[in-house]
């Protein structure tokens, strides 16, 4: 059986064994399973139906004691969002059920179209209202814990040395590797800056929230109330738009230039943070996002004009 059979097989299985924890946990027939979303190491995700709701089931691989104790707090944590955007244009994915001990959540799906599409559309109307959205986004959510420290980098510049540059052709991984010895001495230099870091989304990419005609922004995929720099979340919100625009088309230097400028005005920063963190972080997206998209998507060409803009930028020391 090839690889592919071998995952469509699983994950009819899989499909099998949610509706099975769901008859018996809510009642036969409650759960419908429509589309494979997405599968891998860590588990499996469908779209469907539950209690007659569109609705997304997201199922652990080899849940442990350790790997299932947050999805006991969902439903609280998420009725706290709600809470705190009392009257705002702002949302969180409603909770349906969870099996917590079988590793099984169930979220409902959530209106409007995702951000990253829009993004990929190349909206720019629709992207600028998405940034200023998530600004808000963030600011709403602080009432749920805030705090001022200093800026590290320690952390993200270990992820940064553990990238895998092997893969990639010599001319790109040459000038990856400046960068990165450019982003850890910009890093430096702004340590112990103040910062923001206050509650948010752990995982706050332009794919998890979704915009309406209305200009809500949902959240979605947020399961916890994890604290993050407030930059950090917002850099890596605008550092996938980058790998969303044509990647045929010549590259646009200035593509994130309008959301750095709405950052600037609308993201409640702490007083004397600055722009540097904001800049570190979204150089560490801009690379993170190339060594995980850039080899399959950008052209030649591309590749390497986006790495020359970045690494003018960082040894400017004014950032990106």
């Amino acid at each position: 059986m090839s690889q592919y059979g071998k995952n469509l097989a699983d994950a009819l299985d899989e499909a099998r064994e949610i509706r099975r924890i769901c008859d018996k946990r809510f009642g036969k027939g409650r759960a419908e399973l429509d589309e494979l979303v997405r599968s891998n190491a860590r588990g499996i995700v469908f779209y469907g139906r539950f209690r007659g709701q569109e609705a997304v089931f997201k199922l652990m691989r080899d849940p442990t004691a350790e790997s299932v104790a947050p999805l006991h707090g969902v439903r609280e944590i998420l009725e706290r969002y709600e809470a705190a955007f009392a009257g705002l244009p702002f949302h969180v994915n409603p909770f349906l059920g969870a099996v917590p001990w079988k590793g099984l959540i169930i979220l409902g799906r959530v209106p409007g179209h995702a951000v990253a599409e829009i993004f990929e559309e190349g909206d720019a109307e629709r992207g600028r209202q998405a940034t200023r959205a998530l600004c808000g986004w963030l600011d709403a959510a602080r009432v749920l814990g805030d705090e001022v420290v200093e800026f590290n980098p320690g952390f993200l510049l270990g992820e940064a040395a553990r990238f895998d540059l092997d893969p990639l052709p010599e001319a790109d991984a040459r000038l990856l590797r400046a960068n990165l010895a450019a982003l850890e001495g910009y890093g430096r230099a702004i340590q112990g800056q103040p910062m923001r870091r206050s509650v948010g989304h752990s995982d706050c990419h332009s794919g998890n929230f979704h915009l309406t005609d209305e200009g809500a922004l949902w959240a979605f995929d947020l399961q916890d109330t994890a604290r993050m720099p407030l930059a950090r979340m917002a850099a890596k919100f605008i550092g996938l738009k980058l790998w969303k625009l044509d990647s045929e088309g010549p590259y646009d230097g200035g593509a994130l230039a309008s959301d750095m400028q709405i950052l600037r005005e609308h993201l409640p920063l702490a007083s004397g943070e600055g722009e540097g963190p904001l800049r570190f972080f979204l150089g560490y997206e801009i690379l993170n996002g190339f060594v995980r998209n850039a080899r399959r998507k950008w052209s030649p060409t591309n590749r390497q004009a986006c790495l020359e803009a970045m690494l003018s930028g960082l040894t400017r020391k004014e950032g990106i």
